[in-house]
């Protein structure tokens, strides 16, 4: 099984391989997790064969079932699967994905279609739980989706670190009012730096790592949950959705 390591961009890490012709691209945070912070974590699968492939529409569904995560080496694999922190992959669901008679909702992928299952909230390693004790605070992640009655496809393998600071330790930048069902809140921006990169947080959320020397401006318009952010050097705006705590693709 070949992985290959670490790709980044502005916002988050994207690695991907393909087994046949369906692609898994896992993203993970780039940079370290912070102790306080919810990382988003998505998985996504390409269908690049001619025929229809099948796949479960919830993520919460293919969990455990259609979707599994690995680690490497398999000393720290095996040390997760003790802890009942990972799951063993196995191909028991493929009967009922590949025929749609499962009592869950599937979705037939067309040639050329993706589907994502965004994992935030879901599944979410922890340095105290996923690392401390083996005495590392960071590991090899990887994506692995039965596609087949006994075939897999995989994700490359992303290098998910973990912090020992909290979004509260960042400098504040900003700090703005928000719209929420009808109701106004207040929301603090942050720059965390971890390892020399910088990274600005919304409360414990992350937006996105700063370009280089470029100088961060924000503003939130009325009425709106929807954060602006603008880089001096003409670098691309990002938009960040503070009721969802993630950043607009």
């Amino acid at each position: 099984m070949k992985k290959t390591l670490l790709a980044i961009s502005l916002t988050a890490v994207y690695c991907h391989a393909q087994t046949g012709n369906i692609t898994v691209t896992l993203t993970t945070p780039p940079g370290r997790i912070l102790l306080d912070e919810t990382p988003v974590i998505k998985v996504a699968v390409s269908n690049g064969t001619a025929s229809a492939a099948r796949v479960y529409e919830q993520p919460g569904d293919a969990l455990y079932s259609q979707l599994f995560f690995g680690l490497s080496p398999q000393t720290h694999m095996d040390y997760c699967l003790n802890e009942r922190l990972l799951v063993k992959a196995t191909t028991n669901a493929w009967r009922f994905v590949s025929t749609g008679t499962s009592m869950l909702e599937t979705r037939v992928l067309a040639p050329g279609q993706t589907h994502t299952w965004d994992l935030t909230i879901i599944f979410m390693p922890s340095a105290d739980r996923f690392t401390s004790p083996l005495q590392t605070d960071q590991m090899n992640l990887y994506a692995q989706v039965l596609v087949g009655a006994n075939q897999w496809a995989y994700s490359s393998t992303n290098l998910v670190r973990f912090s020992t600071l909290k979004s509260t330790d960042g400098t504040p930048l900003y700090t703005g009012t928000f719209t929420w069902h009808g109701e106004q809140d207040t929301t603090t921006v942050r720059e965390i730096v971890t390892d020399g990169d910088r990274f600005l947080f919304c409360d414990t959320e992350r937006i996105c790592q700063v370009p280089g020397a470029a100088v961060p401006s924000f503003s939130i318009a009325p009425g709106s949950h929807i954060l602006d952010v603008t880089f001096s050097g003409g670098v691309p705006p990002v938009k960040f959705d503070i009721q969802k705590g993630q950043a607009i693709p």
